[in-house]
């Protein structure tokens, strides 16, 4: 396993549970290798789910001329309240990089009914070194989402690279983290909002 993400495990006081498969490329299998990561963080329950497919045009011998046929990595991170909290839904997209240009504020696209959070996240240092390492590579484009399930709320983040996935892992996630923070932080204060307004009712 790669010592940096072994690394970024250890710091984040994470579970590792591990396996390898293989994958199909329409032409032979391929070695397949899932990382599963479970990690406390204050109320709520991280899982990261870090996968590699190795291509057969990875080896020294072979004459690769696309892109399409490197080695692929996969990261998705859930994360799911364990206790009741309200919140509305929430996605952060990072803008074509086009038009991303001519953004004043962010080359995010941030969908959020609370003004306050988007104030919050748009000023954050964790969205702006976020927006940094994505304009650095050209293969980097995480999203993000935040929806109510039931009685709990989750967030989740997902991307797609070619090379330094660990490296990728470490931009997004304290931006993860910081939603959480936030989500927690608001859904706290309306229900104390509505825990008020009901008393003096």
């Amino acid at each position: 396993m790669n010592e940096s993400l072994q690394e970024f495990i250890d710091r984040e006081n994470g579970i590792l549970h591990f396996r390898s498969e293989k994958w199909y490329n329409g032409n032979t299998y391929m070695p397949l290798e899932i990382y599963n990561i479970s990690i406390p963080y204050k109320d709520w329950h991280i899982e990261i789910r870090y996968e590699w497919k190795l291509s057969e045009f990875n080896k020294a011998s072979a004459v690769n001329y696309s892109q399409s046929f490197q080695n692929r990595f996969s990261c998705e991170i859930q994360a799911t309240s364990n206790t009741p909290l309200s919140f509305a839904p929430l996605s952060i997209q990072h803008q074509d990089r086009i038009l991303g240009l001519f953004k004043r504020n962010t080359p995010f696209k941030i969908k959020c009914s609370e003004p306050e959070i988007n104030t919050q996240l748009i000023k954050s240092t964790e969205l702006l070194q976020l927006g940094k390492c994505i304009s650095e590579r050209a293969d980097f484009s995480p999203v993000f989402y935040g929806s109510k399930k039931g009685a709990s709320y989750t967030l989740s983040a997902h991307f797609l690279v070619v090379s330094s996935p660990v490296e990728a892992l470490e931009a997004i996630f304290p931006l993860f983290r910081l939603l959480i923070d936030l989500v927690g932080e608001r859904s706290f204060a309306n229900h104390s909002l509505t825990g008020n307004k009901n008393i003096k009712e």
